[in-house]
C-alpha cells in the first residue's frame, strides 16, 4: 500500500498519525494532571484533619494535666 503512495501522501499520513498520537498523549496528560490534583487535595485534607486532631489531642492532654494540678492544689490548700 505504501509503495503506491507519493512522498507527500506518506508525509501527510505520518503527520496525521503524529497528531492523533499527540492528542492521545495530551488527553492522558490532562487526565494525569486531574488525578494528581485530586490526590494532592485528598492528602492536604488528610493532613489538615490530622493537624486538627493533633490539636484536639494536645488540648485534651493539657486540660487533663491542668485538672490534675488543680486537684492537687485544692488538696494542698485543704491541709
Amino acid at each position: 500500500m505504501h509503495a503506491a503512495m507519493t512522498n507527500q501522501q506518506l508525509t501527510d499520513s505520518g503527520n496525521r498519525m503524529m497528531d492523533k498520537t499527540d492528542q492521545a498523549i495530551g488527553g492522558h496528560k490532562s487526565l494525569f494532571s486531574s488525578a494528581l490534583s485530586i490526590t494532592c487535595t485528598i492528602l492536604y485534607q488528610d493532613l489538615n484533619i490530622k493537624t486538627v486532631q493533633d490539636t484536639i489531642n494536645v488540648g485534651t492532654e493539657t486540660a487533663a494535666a491542668l485538672k490534675d494540678q488543680t486537684e492537687q492544689m485544692s488538696q494542698a490548700v485543704k491541709c
